[in-house]
């Protein structure tokens, strides 16, 4: 009449295999099994890679367990990727609106003292959409301002700050004064 110690061996039958000799499931929370792999992966082998579909939200899920571990040459890595490999055009809106929500601290000690918290994810995302307005309105950023309204003043003053610089530059007389002559 035995079978007790059993358990449910199907539910972390998957981990087993991919772990290889049937360690009980872990549960990690506030972060993804994806991005708990990347933190593994990388302890394990000093090595992070986010590419393909999903590799933005894979990279700001691992960033965000980096920053909660202090693993700061982790969350250097996935900075770096996020603004050199995972910025375009369609992810521009969701990554500016992710990076201000969490804060400042994304920044890997870059723009401490800057408007915006030195956070410089947001900083890297705003420039970037400032830069390719066009490709980013072609590709549906500006109709997800809508569902991020917290965003659009920022990005509406920075547009008319990067206007008035332009004017600023280009045509000094502009700049001298608003309205003589």
């Amino acid at each position: 009449s035995g079978g007790g110690g059993g358990g449910s061996s199907s539910s972390s039958s998957s981990s087993a295999a991919k772990g290889g000799s049937g360690e009980p499931e872990i549960e990690v929370p506030d972060t993804t099994p994806q991005a708990f792999k990347a933190l593994l992966d990388y302890i394990t082998t000093d090595q992070v890679a986010f590419a393909g579909d999903g590799g933005a939200e894979l990279a700001f899920s691992t960033l965000q367990l980096a920053r909660k571990h202090g693993i700061l040459r982790l969350e250097r890595l996935c900075l770096q990727a996020l603004e050199t490999e995972q910025l375009t055009a369609e992810s521009a809106v969701p990554m500016l609106e992710a990076a201000r929500a969490v804060g400042g601290g994304i920044d890997g000690g870059v723009g401490e003292g800057e408007a915006g918290g030195g956070n410089r994810l947001f900083d890297t995302c705003r420039r970037f959409i400032l830069d390719h307005g066009k490709a980013v309105k072609d590709a549906g950023g500006f109709e997800q301002l809508q569902e991020h309204a917290p965003v659009t003043k920022g990005l509406l003053g920075d547009a008319v700050e990067e206007n008035h610089r332009l004017r600023t530059k280009y045509e000094p007389d502009a700049a001298a004064g608003s309205g003589g002559g």
